[in-house]
């Protein structure tokens, strides 16, 4: 129950001109970074009872340390916008005791704002044992706008703030727990601030009905009076607060009373009226005043100001200037101005004063008229006209000020003239490489099934449905890697995996892992002379090849350089790492089965279960031996090199596992196959080519490291490409230096001759 309730109704608006329009000095829409607060209460996690004197730290952008009062409440100030933790900590026997304060999560302090922390540990606090509550609703009747989002402060003689509370989307209010006794009240939003005294008494409510149930949008003849009481018990011009002001229409006018209170700058406004002839009386029974202004006009459209007696104190119609300003000068200096700000009337100086930290100033005791406001000496910028009116306060205030212009540089990435790509070639030299590819005539020489072993050559195979010797694929595969790489001689460094590893050839089975053959920086020649020294035989440990690539591409990367991974294989990886070399199955030497795979052979035997080694696919393996290589931030290319006459059973199966390495290795292509396809000796041309472009195209390094950056753009051309942290479709950012291009992007800036640009912009 909230006890009796002593209501005060006041008919109020704002003493306020409307805000300075500063015509062509208007600030752009980027809003101004100020500090924040943030608030709340340190409690014990057993008892639920407040910390008394403990130390709060504040952990986040701004780090400090801040006590709380004896029920445990703190309040920290000053503080950079961000996510920040906090932490209590008390002395148990000499010993720093931590006291968690939200454990869920970060707390988020926003600009110009205080964030309120609620600590679910917390017992509530009884009300203070002496207190009241102040309620109401407020607007601002020069706009007819209820004033939300305000903030309203209950301040004590000692100038301590002891409660508060904001108003709603209807300009409500209800501050509760108030001490009793005699305080001021302070209402306070953009371009609107008033205060009142207020005497609170233990169980009632003071309730400020400040805009008499709602707010009428002023009528286009409406009247104004305007006024400024002094108080006959202190020295000439000590304002008269909390003073009753009530304008009564005379002659039968059809106009209620409109009623205000004196704020504590003493002034008053009644508005809106009818235009007419007026008593206004004012109230105080503690000050003994009790004067009136008798058979007054109030005038279309005009503001009277209302005199009292010389003997009340100093009547001279003064007003007031508040604001804060945004730079704006030729030099692009931008911000919130701090500094000297001077009140000009022409040529003569009016008054100088300095603002706050965050650029707050006022000028008070202003007489009425019109003025220059000058920012700086001398000035930066001129504001004009801001006219005083009598008793009013005039602000001057943007919100929101556009900030200094980033530093930004662009760098063009042309593929064809770049110098820093590397390429990490893992080819597969396996028994299956030795197979016929279509479009590779070695001799022509005709053959069939009885020709003997060598009829066709050391780089041919005899391909018994032509009837003719043709080139096998690995012969293939060398003359086209000379063919793609030798005109790249001075553009890009090559590397060099093969697989199995041909020290193991001989020894039965094969699987041996791939072993590197040229280490990264070698060039195109010694790539390919590499190549020669080595011929098509065992099986396709894929697996554990890419598991050692990737240790290699770990160590690659932290040049930051363009890097790519080049995997050419026929499709067929097996070895599976689940049967031990040596094994010709998936059975182990007691015959029990070691392994489930998808088998790539018809013969008569032979299933997933009872597979031969050559013939179990160990795809799951090697495509997850391939993502990790991804997770580096590397890709990895995908070239299928498939022989003239696979069987079509064979061929979907290869196909599939090719597919499903190149979404693995983060680089496939659009459509249903999403490798290189390399079908015959043009088609793998075309497809290295077509690798070795969009290496070049997608990934880019730039001369400066991109950390500190404020924005990162890239371009193609000029059309945008949006980042993509999830790097599908878009650019990502993957090392210090350099960004990638992923999916749709790749795709767009490898098949066109536009430039990829890359924007960095960072704060002055």
């Amino acid at each position: 129950m909230r006890g009796s309730r002593r209501a005060v109704s006041f008919s109020f608006s704002v003493a306020a001109a409307a805000a300075l329009s500063l015509g062509a000095c208007q600030c752009d829409d980027e809003l101004e970074i100020r500090p924040g607060s943030v608030t709340g209460r340190a409690c014990d996690e057993e008892t639920g009872q407040g910390l008394p004197n403990a130390r709060v730290d504040v952990d986040g952008p701004t780090r400090t340390q801040v006590p709380t009062d004896g029920d445990g409440n703190f309040r920290a100030d000053l503080l950079s916008v961000g996510e920040y933790t906090l932490v209590a900590v008390t002395l148990v026997d000499g010993v720093e005791v931590e006291h968690t304060i939200v454990p869920q999560e970060a707390i988020v302090v926003a600009s110009d704002e205080v964030t309120v922390v609620e600590n679910t540990r917390c017992r509530p606090l009884p009300p203070p044992p002496d207190s009241g509550t102040i309620d109401g609703q407020v607007c601002n009747r020069h706009t007819g706008e209820l004033i939300n989002d305000a903030t309203v402060e209950v301040i004590a003689a000692n100038d301590d703030v002891v409660a508060s509370g904001p108003t709603d989307a209807q300009g409500n209010f209800e501050v509760t727990d108030v001490p009793e006794g005699d305080h001021v009240v302070c209402i306070r939003a953009p371009n609107y601030s008033r205060c009142f005294p207020v005497t609170v008494v233990k169980g009632e409510t003071v309730t400020f009905d400040l805009a008499e149930g709602g707010c009428a949008e002023p009528f286009g003849n409406a009247c104004h009076f305007v006024g400024s009481m002094c108080d006959p018990r202190g020295p000439d011009g000590t304002q008269l607060a909390g003073a009753v002001v009530r304008a009564t229409a005379l002659g039968g006018l059809a106009q209620p009373d409109v009623v205000d209170q004196t704020d504590t700058a003493g002034e008053f406004y009644l508005s809106p009226l009818l235009p007419g002839r007026y008593n206004v009386t004012v109230t105080h029974t503690a000050a003994g005043v009790n004067e009136t202004f008798a058979d007054v006009a109030c005038v279309a459209g005009e503001e009277t100001p209302l005199v009292g007696p010389d003997a009340c104190a100093d009547r001279t119609p003064i007003g007031r200037v508040r604001g804060s300003l945004c730079i704006l000068d030729p030099n692009e200096l931008r911000g919130r101005f701090t500094g000297t700000v001077v009140l000009r009337a022409g040529a003569i100086e009016v008054a100088r004063t300095e603002t706050d930290a965050d650029g707050e100033f006022a000028f008070n005791s202003v007489p009425v008229g019109t003025y220059e406001i000058h920012l700086g000496v001398p000035a930066l910028r001129i504001i004009s006209p801001v006219r005083v009116t009598a008793f009013q306060t005039t602000f001057t205030e943007e919100v929101s000020c556009p900030q200094p212009a980033d530093l930004c540089e662009e760098f063009p990435h042309q593929p064809q003239t770049s110098s820093d790509g590397r390429i990490l070639f893992v080819v597969d030299r396996s028994g299956s490489m030795g197979l016929s590819v279509s479009g590779g005539n070695v001799t022509g020489t005709t053959c069939n099934a009885s020709s003997p072993a060598g009829f066709c050559g050391a780089n041919g195979v005899c391909d018994v449905n032509q009837g003719r010797c043709v080139q096998n694929k690995w012969s293939a595969l060398k003359g086209t890697l000379s063919a793609v790489t030798q005109p790249l001689a001075s553009t890009i460094q090559y590397g060099l995996f093969a697989y199995p590893d041909p020290a193991n050839d001989g020894s039965g089975v094969n699987c041996a892992k791939g072993v590197q053959r040229q280490a990264m920086g070698a060039t195109a020649s010694q790539i390919n002379t590499a190549l020669g020294l080595v011929v098509p035989t065992g099986g396709t440990p894929t697996a554990l090849t890419m598991s050692d690539v990737r240790t290699t591409v770990n160590a690659l990367r932290q040049d930051q350089r363009p890097l790519a991974v080049v995997l050419a294989t026929d499709g067929a990886p097996n070895c599976n790492l689940s049967v031990r070399d040596g094994v010709s199955n998936c059975r182990d030497d007691n015959g029990t089965q070691v392994c489930n795979c998808t088998c790539t052979s018809n013969a008569a035997g032979q299933s997933d279960t009872n597979c031969a080694i050559f013939n179990c696919l160990d795809e799951q393996n090697t495509t997850g031996a391939i993502g990790q290589i991804a997770t580096l931030g590397v890709q990895t290319h995908v070239i299928g090199i498939q022989d003239a006459n696979i069987p079509a059973g064979q061929l979907a199966i290869f196909n599939q596992a090719l597919n499903n390495m190149a979404v693995a290795g983060g680089a496939p292509l659009s459509g249903t196959i999403r490798f290189h396809q390399a079908t015959s000796l043009q088609a793998l041309q075309a497809s290295l080519e077509a690798v070795t472009r969009r290496i070049l195209a997608c990934q880019i390094t730039v001369p400066r490291q991109l950390a500190g950056a404020t924005t990162i753009e890239v371009r193609l051309g000029n059309q945008p490409i949006p980042r993509d942290v999830s790097r599908r479709n878009g650019w990502d950012q993957t090392g210090g230096a350099s960004i990638q291009l992923f999916g749709s992007a790749c795709d767009a800036a490898t098949a066109s001759l536009e430039t990829v640009t890359v924007r960095r912009c960072e704060a002055p």
